[in-house]
């Protein structure tokens, strides 16, 4: 009786398949990248599309919108997919049909499952050349917003740019806990290099511009892919590390403490069956399944270490001369489970190490200083990338593993004409407003306001030291002569000698051992025994874990 209708829908559902057609298809793979219709069959398990119908009635026949969403798995893990199609008016928003971004933002917000957008174009509002055929002009507004905003209080939200991302595009990107680019595929920017040659007579090309050295040095992005597919995988991985919702704690992979299963969020999430996202089951989805249950999404096999594992290298890492440089990262590597460490941000702000790690299969988020950088002091763009971080934490209720060789801020013109102590201080702020379990390590120094990050000092948390430790205001080096300078002006000749007296006097009572006695810092420790120390504090802090989104409220 519906025949003929049935067969209108399965025309237009052809058509839409073709995205913008195969010219425009052909131009998209001759760019070097993928159609959104092969990075969704790339990324997911399989997916299911929601809107295939909306797009635009042409003479010629149906011209699909270029927003494409949906409902999707990565790695067994529920998710809502929206993709722009470059192949239809270059990704710009006028082709879209907003409902359906706004949409998706929704679905995954009140579902309650992760978010991912692939994004590849404008998203603005179109050419000038469209005023002529409205008509109007029109005030400028982001339809939906409130719903972007909102789902950074709610489920994990991960952008990947894969093409020139440029105006709405550019924000749709950076509004997202973790954000990913493509080595020469992708390009961000606020404004393409033809608007800024028109507005600031500024001549300059897309990598230069945005291109991912930009972009990763400005922290714009939090991870730089290769190819494609391993921006797919870096997918995979972040969201391992996160839990569905901001109702939910971190999913447990592979614990001793988990009696040799799945916590309830990894086993409930992939059984198949009805769930509290309200997806129910796999039937119905399509695409590619090359990567079901794979592990480099899930973390199942990949990360299993001893939790009691000790590592003597670690006593030998921290030299005794204070000036010079060791490898952090080694100390990462050596302290959380092998292969675990996938680092945020590091060409942005690179004295500040950030991290997401596992420790005996529990997700944690780790800040530690790089010596290798202005000693690991604190900078400006350092502070706010702590700020972002330990919200990020926060917000999906990750512990806190802080690995402390902390100089103090960057001092000097540059420093205060970047603002250092007032984005210092917002970061000790976030640092204080945490409510999630913490672990301080204090590998070397603590020293001043920025070393007061170090850990929330009005509630408990874990702290030890190293027999490395070296704390206070101010170094000795460099606060002896600020200290002491009447005294070694009045010295004249024997200043020198005066000097190295009082410095000799000074690091009697510099041992962190004298601090120790004093119960000013609670315990000092064998380097190598860091990690069994931190996988039974791991287990504590699961316990406590209160989740629920968090109390925007606070100051």
């Amino acid at each position: 009786m519906w025949d003929p209708e049935l067969a209108e829908l399965e025309r237009r559902k052809e058509q839409a398949e073709r995205m913008g057609g195969a010219d425009r298809v052909a131009r998209q793979h001759a760019s070097g990248r993928l159609t959104v219709r092969e990075r969704l069959a790339a990324l997911t398990d399989g997916w299911q599309e929601v809107g295939a119908l909306a797009g635009h009635a042409t003479e010629d026949g149906f011209t699909p919108s270029n927003v494409i969403i949906g409902r999707a798995r990565i790695g067994g893990r529920r998710v809502v997919v929206c993709g722009d199609d470059f192949t239809v008016r270059g990704g710009a928003a006028d082709a879209a049909i907003h409902e359906k971004q706004i949409l998706a933002e929704r679905m995954a917000g009140e579902m309650r499952v992760p978010l991912i957008r692939l994004i590849d174009g404008t998203g603005g509002g179109g050419s000038v050349k469209q005023l002529e055929e409205y008509g109007r002009t029109y005030v400028p507004y982001n339809p939906g917003w409130d719903q972007v905003v909102a789902n950074l209080g709610r489920v994990p939200v991960i952008a990947l740019a894969l093409g020139p991302v440029a105006g709405l595009g550019a924000a749709r990107l950076v509004t997202s806990h973790v954000s990913i680019m493509v080595k020469e595929l992708s390009q961000v920017f606020i404004a393409g290099p033809a608007v800024v040659e028109a507005g600031m007579g500024e001549r300059v090309g897309k990598e230069e511009l945005g291109g991912w050295r930009t972009a990763a040095a400005a922290g714009t992005v939090d991870l730089v892919a290769a190819s494609e597919q391993e921006a797919f995988d870096l997918t995979g991985q972040v969201l391992g590390y996160l839990p569905q919702n901001a109702w939910h704690p971190p999913p447990i992979i592979g614990s001793s403490s988990s009696s040799g299963a799945a916590d309830s969020s990894t086993s409930a999430d992939s059984s198949g069956s009805a769930d509290s996202s309200g997806f129910s089951g796999s039937s119905g989805f399509s695409g590619s399944s090359r990567f079901s249950g794979s592990s480099r999404f899930s973390g199942s096999s990949d990360f299993a270490d001893a939790p009691g594992r000790t590592a003597p290298e670690l006593r030998d890492l921290v030299p005794r001369d204070r000036r010079r440089p060791y490898d952090m990262r080694r100390i990462l590597e050596l302290v959380f489970d092998t292969g675990s460490v996938l680092e945020l941000g590091r060409r942005f702000a690179p004295s500040l190490i950030t991290a997401l790690a596992r420790l005996d299969g529990h997700p944690v988020a780790v800040l530690a200083s790089d010596p290798r950088v202005y000693g690991g002091g604190m900078t400006a763009q350092g502070a706010d990338k702590m700020a972002r971080f330990v919200d990020l934490a926060e917000t999906f209720h990750l512990p806190v593993v802080h690995l402390v060789d902390q100089p103090g801020f960057v001092i000097g013109t540059a420093a205060e004409k970047a603002g250092t102590i007032r984005r210092g201080a917002r970061a000790l702020a976030a640092v204080y407003q945490s409510t999630v379990p913490w672990a301080s390590v204090l590998v070397r120094r603590v020293f001043g306001v920025a070393g007061a990050a170090h850990r929330p000092h009005d509630r408990y948390t874990l702290r030890v030291a190293w027999p490395s430790g070296d704390w206070g205001s101010l170094p000795i080096e460099g606060g002896l002569e600020v200290a002491f300078k009447r005294l070694l002006a009045e010295a004249g000749r024997d200043a020198a000698a005066l000097k190295a007296e009082i410095a000799e006097r000074l690091e009697a009572v510099r041992s962190p051992f004298r601090t120790a006695e004093a119960f000013l810092v609670e315990d000092i420790i064998d380097p190598a025994e860091t990690r069994p120390v931190l996988t039974d504090w791991i287990r504590d802090a699961y316990a406590v874990l209160d989740p629920g989104p968090r109390d925007t409220t606070r100051p």
